[in-house]
């Protein structure tokens, strides 16, 4: 562009040095001391033979090779440097005026009169007559500058001079009322290599006339140049093609304020040697000119004027309804209604009402101000669009040459600015580029795009980049689709950030994307990935378009966001590798095949994606607010959650829960479907497929059981898999150990009625649901509430011998059944054969209770409650035979068994023996002495009233059916 500054240049400077001729001719005619002084008391000479001084002689032999007759001309005049040679003259209008033909005059001819830096060539003009006008008639010997009106050059008009010059006209007119010095007619010029053509000129000179400088009126300069039709110059710029300049209505050049404005279809053009054409289009062209000091004079743009002076361009400024600058060679075009450049501060600025258009590369910009600073070799090092704009890559590699006709890849839109400059921190190497005011970026290609109140992109800039850059390369392949020159490096974006994509959705208060080159093994995993559709959560390049419909998505929702891609050599394949989260996060992964998305939140997040299966989820809760992933009904929540899909491993540091599906229950009997296993802890979690260990306060749900304890092992038959949710699993419990202070809590429904609940507290608990075996560490309780059914296998029976025909009419029992059991040891026992022992101090207290979770203590037990205590306490749940006749009928019956030390209590006996058991099918208690020892049974019939005492080896009575057996009784005794 700035190629075409400096032939603007050119032009004015040429039109400025042809006519500076004029002016300097002027003011040496009309000088008093360029006057024509001859005597009138001179002879006449004939008029065959030549007058004038001898060294106009010698001028017109080496000046005017072109016009011969000037040696011998009638009339030589030599005036302070000026000669003017003519051969006939004649006098008109009453001696008014003078007429003479041919005219030549020749000045700065003289090595003295040459101006400082100056090539030595005079000023020559030739004309076919000159016309001089006075105010009151003279004669040739009274002609005096202070009576000079006008001064008309008729017919051709030739000038040279300097440099060069050239300039060929009719008809210049001098007028001393107006100081103008004009032509109507055409002229041609040229200057060296340059030329051209011009029509109407006219040049407005500074004059000191007046009354005080009446009779010695003096030309100071030329004010003003003006051209006011066509102008046309073929400049040839040195090492560069010729350059054409024309305008049609003025050419208008302002000496003092060195200024010159061209206007009326003003057109700058040049054509390489290739035939590419580069064009500036206005309604009105001004350039402002400044002189250099000494010590600039190397300055590419500065030049030489006719007066010595080095002169450079400081300004100029394009205006009009539309300019238009185009560059074929380069690939740029731009549209305003005013360029403004100035060389001093390197400022390019364009503004148009509607909007500046800029195309360049692909690139199409739309601003209604576009400002931007070049550096020393015309690269931007600065830009900036004021107010709302647009900026639009299209696909240069389709081969069509109408930017309406090629894809659009991205599509930038903001309301306030847009600005480009260098990063503060790594230089020229990185351009930053910002939009603000509701900034919006797409991807149409990829159905994706980004908004927010700011946005910034980083890119990479070639250290040899050029605001007019080199012809371009052939295309190859999906990179030739990123503009020319730039690869992106980072993007941030800030204040009500919104992102939509196939592969990323969300809102965030600020995002951060870096762009990075991937490793080979990374890359290559990501390609694998792409060819077999593997399960990843994924980014895709610019030639995937057509596939982003089978890829994974992933909703991220934020305030503060930051995302690493990676990227191949050509961009052709791109990978979101990392993000990271600062604050509330919620994101959303959906997986190819997959009904069930991944969920992750948190209040801090990083997740890392190392392509194919290879994701890790680090999330961060704060206070009460926990992190938490979930993938289907898995569902892990942590103070500080860690995921490794690829190797199926979760740990969570500090507080937490988890959640699966499992479909056995805590005894490992199967379920109807499929209920959630959820446990919570407080200090730690590890998982890793089929194995969960849980510390700290673990609380542990399945349905309507409940275990606490201080840490908790899960372990399952099948892998839960955090990669990928099969919903045809059904993994079920194999082991669960639960230590320190250990409580089971677990509730029974019937058709949505409570009928049971059972409380379990021990030290630890420990039971394999494969091999059956069950252990419990004591001391330990437990509590059983069973709704009374008359049918209920689970508790022993009233304590109260009835008698039969009461047993047979009185209805079923209501309310509930309370059972405690309590031991110093251990419980173990198999869960397949229903089988538990109990050791050690052995208590149980069995009675009925008005509503659940109401107990007793057998101090104030209530009646029909029963107390037994023993070393060592069996309990068998055997299944019995079904009954045709009663499907209600319970299929399962309780048998218990005290050994050593065992005794019974009810309201109305008490019994002591070393072995005592219960049969809940047959209804009959037994009690057998070992050895040589005696059971004792005491019988009344209520606890104040007289007992009677049996010692026996074995009593059997059914508390029901009032039996009593009494086998080989050793004594016997009683009391009223």
């Amino acid at each position: 562009m700035s190629r075409r500054y400096l032939l603007t240049f050119l032009v004015t400077l040429l039109v400025l040095g042809v006519y500076t001729g004029y002016a300097e001719l002027a003011r040496r005619i009309l000088s008093r001391e360029h006057v024509v002084r001859q005597s009138r008391q001179a002879p006449a000479l004939p008029s065959n033979q030549p007058i004038g001084p001898r060294i106009s002689h010698e001028m017109a032999l080496k000046h005017l090779p072109d016009a011969a007759w000037t040696v011998d001309s009638r009339v030589k005049i030599r005036a302070d440097g000026l000669h003017i040679y003519f051969n006939d003259r004649a006098h008109e209008n009453g001696n008014t005026e003078l007429r003479v033909s041919p005219v030549a005059m020749v000045w700065n001819a003289e090595p003295a009169e040459h101006a400082e830096g100056t090539t030595g060539e005079p000023i020559v003009i030739l004309a076919e007559s000159a016309t001089f006008q006075f105010d009151q008639p003279v004669e040739l010997s009274e002609i005096r500058t202070s009576l000079i009106r006008q001064i008309v050059l008729r017919g051709q008009v030739r000038i040279r001079g300097d440099r060069e010059l050239h300039i060929v006209g009719s008809n210049f007119t001098f007028s001393r009322a107006s100081k103008h010095l004009f032509s109507d007619h055409p002229i041609e010029f040229r200057m060296q290599e340059h030329r051209g053509f011009a029509r109407n000129i006219q040049l407005n000179l500074e004059m000191l006339d007046g009354p005080a400088h009446a009779n010695n009126p003096r030309i100071l300069g030329i004010s003003d140049l003006l051209i006011r039709e066509h102008l046309e110059m073929h400049l040839q710029p040195e090492g560069s093609e010729p350059v054409l300049v024309t305008c049609e209505d003025l050419f208008h050049y302002r000496v003092k304020a060195q200024q010159a404005m061209l206007q009326g279809n003003v057109l700058v053009h040049r054509t390489d040697a290739q035939g590419l054409v580069d064009d500036l289009n206005c309604d009105r062209l001004t350039l402002q000119f400044e002189e250099l000091a000494s010590d600039t004079a190397s300055q590419p743009l500065a030049l030489t004027s006719q007066q010595g002076a080095r002169m450079s361009i400081r300004f100029l400024l394009a205006e009009g309804e539309q300019v238009s600058l185009k560059s074929q060679a380069n690939r740029l075009a731009a549209w305003g209604q005013s360029l403004n450049y100035d060389l001093t501060s390197r400022k390019l600025t364009m503004r148009d009402a509607r909007a500046v258009r800029v195309r360049f590369d692909g690139a199409d910009l739309l601003t209604p101000q576009l400002e931007m600073h070049l550096d020393e070799r015309n690269q931007p090092v600065f830009a900036h669009a004021a107010g709302p704009g647009q900026l639009q890559y299209t696909d240069t590699t389709t081969g069509e040459s109408s930017p309406a006709r090629r894809n659009l890849l991205v599509e930038a839109q903001w309301r306030d600015s847009l600005v480009m400059e260098p990063d503060p921190e790594q230089g020229a190497s990185l351009q930053r580029i910002t939009l603000t005011g509701l900034a919006r970026l797409s991807t149409p290609m990829h159905r994706a795009g980004m908004m927010a109140q700011t946005l910034r992109f980083w890119l990479d800039k070639p250290a040899e980049f050029s605001l007019l850059p080199a012809e371009p390369g052939p295309a190859t392949g999906p990179s030739a689709r990123i503009p020319a020159g730039f690869r992106m490096h980072r993007v941030e974006a800030t204040g009500q950030v919104a992102v939509a994509s196939p592969q990323l959705e969300g809102v965030y208060e600020s995002l951060e994307i870096s762009f990075e080159p991937g490793t080979p093994e990374v890359m290559a995993r990501v390609a694998r990935q792409e060819q077999g559709e593997q399960d990843s959560i994924q980014l895709v390049g610019a030639e995937q378009g057509q596939q982003q419909s089978a890829r994974p998505q992933l909703q991220v929702d934020a305030r503060q966001l930051r995302l690493k891609v990676l990227h191949n050599e050509n961009f052709q394949t791109i990978h979101l590798a990392h993000v990271e989260s600062r604050g509330e996060l919620l994101a959303r992964g959906q997986l190819p095949g997959q009904e069930d998305a991944i969920v992750v939140s948190g209040q801090g997040a990083e997740i890392f994606n190392e392509g194919g299966e290879q994701q890790r989820f680090h999330l961060l809760g704060a206070g009460e607010q926990l992190a938490w992933i979930q993938n289907g009904a898995v569902r892990i929540d942590g103070i500080d959650l860690y995921v490794d899909r690829g190797r199926n491993q979760a740990r969570v540091h500090g507080a937490g829960s988890l959640q699966f599906p499992v479909h056995t229950d805590w005894e490992g009997t199967p379920l109807g479907q499929a209920e959630l296993l959820q446990v919570s802890w407080r200090e730690q979690m590890k998982f890793s497929g089929n194995q969960a260990h849980f510390v700290g306060r673990v609380r542990a749900v399945i349905g309507n059981s409940v275990i606490t304890c201080e840490e908790l092992v899960v372990t399952l038959d099948q892998v839960v898999s955090l990669q990928q949710v099969d919903r045809a699993q059904k993994p079920k419990l194999t082991e669960v150990e639960c230590r320190d202070h250990v409580r089971f809590e677990m509730q029974h429904y019937e058709e949505s009625r409570l009928i049971g609940v059972r409380y379990l507290n021990v030290s630890t608990f420990k039971v394999n649901h494969v091999s059956g075996e069950m252990y419990a560490q004591g001391p330990g309780a437990m509590e059983f509430w069973q709704r009374r059914t008359g049918n209920s296998p689970l508790g022993l029976p009233e304590a109260t011998l009835k008698k039969s025909d009461e047993a047979d009419t009185k209805q079923p029992p209501t309310g509930w059944d309370y059972t405690r059991v309590t031991f110093a040891d251990n419980l173990t026992g198999n869960i397949h054969r229903q089988l538990a022992t109990l050791h050690d101090r052995v208590n149980v207290l069995h009675g009925p209770v008005d509503r659940p979770l109401v107990s007793f203590e057998r101090d104030a037990r209530p009646p029909r409650s029963v107390w037994m205590r023993c070393e060592d306490l069996e309990i068998l749940l055997k299944q019995v035979p079904s009954d045709p006749h009663n499907k209600k009928a319970n299929p399962w019956s309780l048998e218990i068994q005290a050994k050593q030390n065992a005794e019974i209590e009810g309201d109305q006996f008490r019994a002591r023996a070393d072995l005592i058991s219960y049969d809940h099918q047959a209804n009959l208690f037994v009690m057998r002495a070992l050895e040589n020892r005696h059971a004792t049974f005491w019988y009344y019939e209520h606890p104040q009233a007289p007992r009677s005492r049996y010692d026996v080896k074995m009593v059997r009575f059914s508390p029901t059916g009032n039996i009593l057996e009494l086998d080989r009784t050793l004594g016997a005794s009683g009391s009223r």
